[in-house]
């Protein structure tokens, strides 16, 4: 006797001498099995496998536990209630429950798209836990301030950055300090946009990157913290 399951399921079927399934069609897959003594064993096994994988859909693959994690940390940390769309937030899994504003591919989040959503508080220490995501947009009528978190260096696969501020008032994201060595990790960054915030200094690895666009502009930045290269890199005035 074979169990087999997928979604949600469960198949049960006796290969026995006696048994015999005639040809059906299943999902574009004909199928025929026949008695032992007629095929071998190993063939029928073949053919039972080629049968649930037309009738069989494996379900999404969940997100890792420290990528929930993050994102959970995310949510308690921006006042994810007040969000303008928090929908499925918190509910099962962020992959498997189409969390607003996240994109997952086998089994993890690859890209993170929450600007114009409300979020109002700081980035949490274990934000770098996203190790797969690869594009982050949480600029425009966001409200964040606090530091880069260090973990952003663990996030080695982003190619787009935007936490921008905003040029017309108070509102907008307000992060501060100096932007952390490990993000020279993102050796694969070519877009970030960080201007208008309250940034005080950035790293020269920075610069090594082939950006397509690059912005620190309208940030207090300290000549003595910001490497020179930026200036004409990421249009990254000091005083």
């Amino acid at each position: 006797e074979q169990t087999m399951s997928g979604c949600s399921s469960l198949f049960t079927l006796t290969v026995a001498g006696a048994l015999a399934m005639h040809p059906a069609a299943v999902g574009g897959h004909a199928v025929s099995i026949g008695s032992p003594r007629q095929q071998d064993q190993a063939a029928i096994q073949s053919e039972l496998i080629h049968f649930f994988k037309a009738v069989v859909h494996d379900p999404t693959p969940l997100a890792t536990d420290s990528e929930r994690e993050a994102l959970v940390a995310l949510y308690n940390s921006t006042n994810g209630p007040q969000w303008t769309s928090n929908t499925h937030w918190l509910t099962g899994d962020p992959c498997a429950n189409n969390w607003h504003g996240i994109v997952c591919d086998s089994g993890h989040v690859l890209h993170l798209n929450l600007a114009q959503n409300n979020l109002d508080g700081t980035l949490p220490p274990n934000f770098g836990a996203l190790k797969w995501v690869t594009w982050i947009a949480l600029d425009i009528f966001n409200k964040l301030r606090g530091p880069i978190p260090e973990s952003i260096g663990n996030m080695t696969q982003v190619q787009l950055f935007t936490i921008a501020g905003s040029m017309g008032g108070a509102d907008g994201d307000k992060l501060s300090g100096i932007i952390p060595d490990s993000i020279c990790n993102l050796k694969g960054m070519f877009i970030f946009h960080g201007g208008a915030n309250k940034f005080t200094g950035a790293p020269g690895c920075m610069c090594q990157n082939q950006y397509q666009s690059c912005d620190l502009s309208n940030n207090p930045l300290v000549c003595s913290q910001t490497a020179p290269c930026l200036k004409s890199v990421c249009n990254a005035a000091c005083t």
